[in-house]
């Protein structure tokens, strides 16, 4: 059948097409996805749950008990006493909304939000302590990734359980117990079993203790003494590969203690009576015969072991002797053994050991080729019916055997924690035509750059040995005694002030100019590697309120007494590899105090002063510049013969489908 249109009535069916084809557009536009609720399931005992808002806890009860009777015999068990429920905290509950609020039914200072202070009670705080986080689902990161819109935000976040910690089950027996702690441990000061020798291991690794074997062939180690309570304890072990300086102090009670063999003090402990094990294959093969010997086997006199030997490898004396008075050490020039003999005339424990330094050179898995000990002996002071305490350093050292000079780094490039501060002193070097430059650095990298450290008396320690290292990171600060002796209270102060310096800086300090104590040419690497060659890679100390001449009046001498050494570092690189690089350095002292200095009943100055010095690193690291791109402009295109055969001939505005749709219904409603 035909149907007969007019124009009219042609054009209405055209546009109610097209208007059905806009709403289905539409509809198919603004379709959303409703979230998904996160379904909760039953919780079976014994399980870690996350808390939400809409999760119930499970809390397991102990099983009961049957008791069962026979006629025979009755078998009672008694059941648990099963605990109350713990509470179940929500989520959202356990934000703490005011963590500063410890007191109950009282007012907790400078906590703003606790409920129980007065508006008269916040009028007195000086501060506010800081609140809680609000905690928000609705996650926006456009900080960092996004437009300043906030667009690809997460507006609802149907995992809730992922903003919040998992909250662990109690723990109800020690099998549990066991398992967090295999699990979660990391470090227990509770002692473990002493470890018996690897017989199956035919070789150390690092960190093994080195053996050794006495002459009655008891198995021990070589031993490091350093101080775990407040003493030396003398079992410590030294660890294969891995290097290691302890200081600890040691108590003589009066000069009876002074004698040969004495525990710690005898240089012949840590030298003779022992062979070191070279290899733990010594354990494996306990039948080793003696060279020129037939059938006849010793485990501490053949081929794996070896005698310590003293370090004749250079020039200077193996055995120094450290003198208490001048804080200087050199050699000894004994016409006896050096063991440990009291001079009751002089109230002094001679030949006292101070200081032991082993020297472990290696052959890979073969073990240990070498070992050269260094030792300082010293004489002690020790008054009759009294007990002194003094101090001793144990150390040592591992090198490969036939290596080359090494040179250590602590950083590469940029500096480690814990790792010492490069610091040297800048030398020119003049020739014919030209003039070089280069840093000199200490033989020992724990002594680049040093700070004061207190013997056991409290009186600074002189040597250079005994000074603390100054480690990259590692915030300190510490004080000691200093003295010094002069006939008038003048030089006592011009000494005082310049032992000062010499003492904190650690560096000879020329006699006093007009304007005060001269700089010195010291340098910081920039890098854990700088390259002393290179004295663009090294940035100079700055010193600041460095002491001028010391004055004095009647009996009174203003001197400094202190020193801040102020590091100031930045992470430079990939933020995922930061790389820590040292961009100043500055020795601030601090300002003169006026002390009253009394003489002696001799009219001697010799009041001791107390001295303080401290390290601080600032990181003045600059964050990383963020880039944010433009927000995008979302154009809604339509083909340019969209309105075809309506509107001919060129291209024309492709407008928004929500700004045609009631443009045509207006003309629908012309038309009709």
């Amino acid at each position: 059948m035909a149907v007969n249109m007019n124009g009219r009535e042609c054009i209405q069916v055209v546009f109610g097409a097209f208007i059905v084809f806009l709403v289905i557009l539409n509809l198919a536009v603004a379709a959303t996805t409703t979230p998904q609720s996160v379904n909760t399931s039953s919780i079976a005992a014994g399980t870690t749950t996350v808390l939400t808002s809409n999760t119930t806890v499970s809390v397991p009860t102990s099983p009961t008990t049957t008791v069962t009777t026979t006629t025979t015999t009755t078998a009672t068990t008694t059941a648990p006493v099963p605990l109350p429920e713990a509470t179940v905290y929500d989520a959202n509950s356990l934000k703490g909304v005011c963590p500063c609020d410890l007191t109950g039914n009282a007012c907790d200072v400078n906590c703003c939000c606790d409920q129980t202070c007065t508006a008269d009670d916040k009028l007195t705080f000086s501060q506010c302590l800081p609140f809680s986080v609000n905690v928000d689902n609705r996650l926006c990161a456009q900080n960092e990734i996004t437009a300043d819109d906030r667009l690809f935000c997460i507006y609802y976040d149907n995992k809730q359980e992922r903003n919040y910690y998992t909250i662990p089950d109690i723990v109800p027996s020690l099998a549990s117990f066991d398992n967090y702690r295999n699990e979660f441990h990391s470090f227990s000061f509770q002692s473990t079993p002493a470890s018996s020798v690897n017989f199956d291991s035919s070789y150390y690794k690092d960190g093994d203790p080195i053996y050794t074997v006495f002459e009655s062939e008891i198995i021990g180690v070589l031993g490091l003494p350093q101080m775990l309570t407040s003493e030396c304890v003398d079992d410590n072990p030294a660890a294969y590969l891995s290097e290691a300086a302890h200081t600890c102090v040691r108590t003589m009670n009066n000069l009876t203690g002074c004698l040969p063999g004495a525990q710690g003090l005898d240089i012949t402990q840590f030298i003779q009576g022992f062979r070191v094990v070279r290899s733990p294959r010594l354990f494996q093969e306990l039948s080793v015969t003696i060279p020129g010997t037939d059938g006849f086997y010793s485990l501490y006199n053949n081929s794996l072991t070896l005698a310590v030997e003293l370090d004749t490898t250079s020039a200077i004396d193996p055995v120094q002797c450290f003198d208490q008075g001048s804080g200087l050490t050199g050699p000894c020039n004994y016409s006896t053994s050096p063991l440990p003999t009291p001079s009751p005339g002089t109230k002094t424990c001679d030949k006292v050991v101070k200081k032991v330094h082993y020297r472990v050179i290696t052959e890979g898995t073969s073990g240990i080729a070498r070992v050269l000990v260094r030792v300082v002996l010293t004489n002690l002071t020790v008054p009759f019916a009294s007990h002194v305490l003094f101090t001793q350093s144990f150390s040592a050292t591992f090198e490969a055997s036939g290596a080359a000079s090494s040179f250590e780094r602590s950083g590469n490039p940029g500096y480690m924690a814990g790792q010492p501060v490069l610091a040297g002193t800048l030398n020119q070097t003049s020739q014919v035509d030209t003039v070089s430059y280069q840093i000199f650095l200490s033989s020992s990298r724990d002594q680049y750059m040093t700070v004061v450290r207190a013997s056991a008396t409290g009186d600074c320690f002189t040597d250079s040995d005994s000074r603390m290292p100054v480690l990259f990171g590692q915030n300190v600060r510490t004080g000691c005694m200093l003295r010094v002796s002069a006939s008038n209270l003048t030089q006592y102060c011009a000494l005082m002030q310049q032992k000062i310096i010499e003492t904190m800086e650690f560096e000879s300090v020329p006699e006093i100019a007009v304007n005060g104590f001269r700089d010195t040419n010291r340098y910081v690497g920039l890098f854990g590697n700088s390259d002393a060659s290179k004295t663009g890679d090294w940035v100079k100390v700055l010193y600041q309120n460095r002491p001028p001449t010391p004055s004095t009046d009647t009996s009174i001498c203003r001197l400094s007494l202190g020193m801040h050494i102020q590091i100031l570092y930045a992470n430079i690189g990939a933020l995922t590899n930061p790389q820590a690089k040292i961009i100043g350095v500055s020795f601030i002292y601090d300002s003169t105090k006026a002390l009253q200095i009394r003489p002696t009943l001799t009219g001697e100055y010799n009041q001791p002063v107390e001295i303080s010095m401290s390290v601080a690193f600032i990181d003045v690291s600059k964050p990383a510049t963020r880039a944010e791109g433009e927000a995008p402009i979302f154009l809604a295109k339509i083909p340019y013969d969209f309105f075809y055969p309506f509107i001919s001939g060129a291209s024309v505005p492709k407008p928004l489908i929500s700004a045609i749709f009631p443009l045509v219904l207006i003309l629908y409603k012309v038309l009709l």
